[in-house]
């Protein structure tokens, strides 16, 4: 909501600079924490809160790994983009027939549970990211 304030104030370089790893780490763990809570708190209330959460943690991913992607090869930035937009719809077409199949075997909670393992794992290997602080 005020990163628009702040790029404009003291520019993306500035803003973002080192910050990738870190920002990526704590999506990734705001994503499993709120989908986490909405699987297990039984409340629609908090589950529609703890969705929200997750759904404002993951959304902030995306530049970063685009940026990232971007800058892996400076001479030819589309590569990149291109690998990361693949995997995107990797997951995209083969998450969710992934956790109908594990829902199918164990129950939705527990499929979905398989979403806040990844999320945490993403979580965790966050530092990789360092290609989105290059320049």
């Amino acid at each position: 909501m005020f990163g628009d304030y702040s790029i404009g104030d003291l520019g993306s370089i500035f803003v973002m600079q080192g910050f990738a790893g870190l920002i990526l780490f704590s999506v990734y763990v705001l994503m499993a924490l709120g989908l986490a809570a909405a699987l297990v708190i039984p409340s629609a209330v908090i589950a529609i809160i703890a969705l929200a959460l997750a759904g404002i943690g993951i959304g902030n991913a995306a530049p970063i790994l685009f940026a990232g992607g971007g800058r892996l090869e400076p001479d030819a930035p589309g590569r990149g983009i291109a690998a990361v937009t693949t995997l995107g719809y990797a997951g995209f077409l083969a998450g969710p027939p992934l956790i109908g199949f594990v829902a199918e075997l164990t129950g939705l909670t527990a499929a979905l549970g398989l979403v806040v393992l990844a999320s945490l794992v993403i979580a965790a290997s966050a530092r990789a990211a360092g290609a989105a602080d290059a320049y």
